[in-house]
């Protein structure tokens, strides 16, 4: 296993110098064969220029082995309040921001395959023995190809002291491999028929229904189209409640700067369907290396009974399956709607490592406590649009 020592790392927090990594970045991102659209650079960069503008609000990480780039880790500094003395910790960028930030539902440190784990493991010592007077705790998520935290990825003087790795949540995706045609493709006997059924109402109308992919200059006007739909379908009664994630000028500003930077990068296209000239259902779609991820969604709530957002998502797979993608992710919390596709979970964990000092550990009791409390009185939504 390659010492610490090893590794040279740097702290990157400038646009200008951001820029400068980003062509390593790239090649990282594909190297790493991640398939989380949301840790792709162009993504990162767009939220760190809406929720983290400061340098000192900015703690991106990177690792070097033999010369190259082998992880990124972008982190951003939070403050827990005046109640709680101004605690402070660092969280993958896309984390802790839920109200602003509804859209980046997955994080994680960007690795390379090899040595991943003695990566992550040298860059956890890092943070722990050369930045421990930024955070009070640090959270990071891992997906299921970084395995569990393991105790040894602190340095053996926090252990004595008893310091730990905490696991404080599991993150259910619902996730659908594909295979190399849609024939072949194991779907329900009811999933079927919905298919069957939206095809068959779209089919009766006065005009054919047509599906487009908006790529390049077309996605602006696409986005537009699709937060207006989105905000739309939150208006529908009768069925499930949706909240409106754009009622708030600075979210869909950052959802649509994210969308149109990582649809720069090839990363992002907006799906939609037409019929007679009108657009009645649309949505966001990232990619990731050889997957698909189906992010937020939009549909014209006077044409709900034609089953547009279930045509429009089989359309999404069967491109996806022509291109060679290889999965398919529903997106984050399993319900009814996404289980009719697929029962498969992809399970990613996140684990908080309090720094071992008695106020980090005071100051993490009290913000746990003020966030359970929070959880329990807050009102039941929805986490994510239905699909």
């Amino acid at each position: 296993m390659p010492p610490v020592s090893a590794f040279v790392f740097e702290h990157v927090t400038s646009d200008d110098s951001l820029a400068r990594l980003e062509p390593e970045w790239l090649e990282l991102f594909a190297r790493s064969g991640t398939r989380n659209p949301f840790a792709h650079p162009a993504w990162v960069r767009a939220w760190l220029q809406h929720f983290a503008p400061r340098a000192d609000q900015r703690v991106i990480v990177t690792a070097r082995f033999e010369g190259q780039l082998v992880a990124v880790a972008p982190l951003a500094a939070r403050a827990h309040g005046p109640s709680l003395f101004h605690a402070r910790s660092l969280e993958l960028v896309g984390a802790g921001a839920a109200l602003a930030d509804r859209f980046t539902e997955m994080t994680e440190i960007l690795v390379a395959r090899e040595r991943r784990r003695r990566t992550l493991r040298a860059l956890l010592h890092h943070l722990t023995l050369e930045r421990p007077t930024d955070w009070d705790w640090l959270v990071v998520t891992l997906p299921p190809d970084q395995g569990w935290f393991e105790d040894d990825w602190l340095p053996a003087a926090w252990l004595r002291r008893g310091a730990r790795a905490l696991h404080r949540a599991t993150l259910p995706f619902v996730v659908m491999p594909l295979p190399s045609t849609w024939g072949e493709m194991p779907l329900k006997h009811n999933m079927k028929e919905a298919i069957r059924r939206s095809k068959n109402r779209l089919a009766a109308g006065a005009a054919p229904p047509e599906v487009l992919f908006a790529e390049g200059a077309e996605t602006v006007t696409a986005i537009a189209r699709l937060q207006e739909l989105h905000s739309r379908r939150a208006t529908v009664v009768g069925h499930r409640a949706h909240d409106d994630y754009f009622a708030r000028d600075a979210t869909a500003r950052f959802a649509r700067d994210g969308a149109l930077a990582l649809a720069g990068a090839g990363n992002a296209t907006v799906a939609e369907l037409n019929v007679g000239g009108a657009t009645i259902a649309s949505r966001l779609v990232l990619h990731a290396n050889d997957a698909l991820f189906l992010s937020y969604s939009g549909a014209d709530p006077e044409r709900w009974r034609l089953g547009a957002p279930t045509f429009l998502i089989a359309a999404c797979i069967r491109r996806a399956i022509e291109q060679g993608d290889k999965l398919v992710n529903l997106s984050l919390i399993p319900d009814s709607a996404k289980l009719r596709w697929s029962e498969q979970l992809e399970l990613h964990n996140e684990f908080v490592v309090v720094a071992p000092t008695q106020r980090a550990q005071r100051m993490f009791a009290a913000y746990w406590h003020a966030r359970a409390s929070r959880a329990l009185r807050r009102r039941p939504t929805s986490a994510e649009p239905s699909i």
